[in-house]
């Protein structure tokens, strides 16, 4: 007399975990990772950054996947951990008064104009190191764009087209 086991429980009937709440998780763990990819590839002149987001965001579209695919209970707190952890992360670097590079990063990424906006006491281009007539084209651009006068130094003339002041008529 032989007897069989019977097969035993899916893991997505295990108690507590509903399908919708999982696939919740999934959908936030890939957007949050395509976010993230893309996020790093903005950062490119600020590689430590940059490779950060880009792990991050692979870790977080790995994890979409295995949670995806009925992972285990340890696998799902994983998750949570680390998207808690991601997002302790992001608000204390916004936090006023703390002295990060949050300065130099807003919200959804970093300013394109002006990537180096920590060093923004300094002359700009200089702490780029930066030859001195493209420090002083960028001196002149940055005083530009805050509405400063546009007196150029007279090693720029040779760079930069000088416009003719409007004629009056006679």
């Amino acid at each position: 007399m032989t007897t069989t086991l019977p097969p035993p429980a899916p893991r997505s009937s295990a108690p507590g975990r509903s399908r919708p709440a999982t696939w919740l998780l999934v959908a936030g763990l890939a957007v949050a990772g395509g976010i993230h990819l893309a996020v790093g590839v903005q950062h490119g002149p600020m590689t430590s950054h940059g490779g950060f987001f880009l792990a991050l965001g692979a870790a977080q579209a790995a994890l979409a996947v295995a949670v995806g695919r009925d992972a285990p209970e340890q696998l799902l707190r994983l998750a949570a951990a680390l998207s808690a952890a991601v997002v302790i992360v992001w608000a204390a670097t916004r936090a006023p008064g703390i002295s990060t590079d949050a300065e130099a990063v807003g919200p959804l990424g970093p300013d394109r104009d002006d990537h180096r906006s920590r060093y923004r006491h300094r002359r700009p281009g200089a702490a780029a190191g930066w030859p001195p007539r493209r420090a002083a084209q960028a001196a002149q651009l940055a005083r530009r764009r805050r509405g400063g006068p546009r007196r150029r130094p007279s090693h720029v003339h040779d760079l930069v087209p000088v416009r003719a002041p409007p004629s009056r008529p006679r």
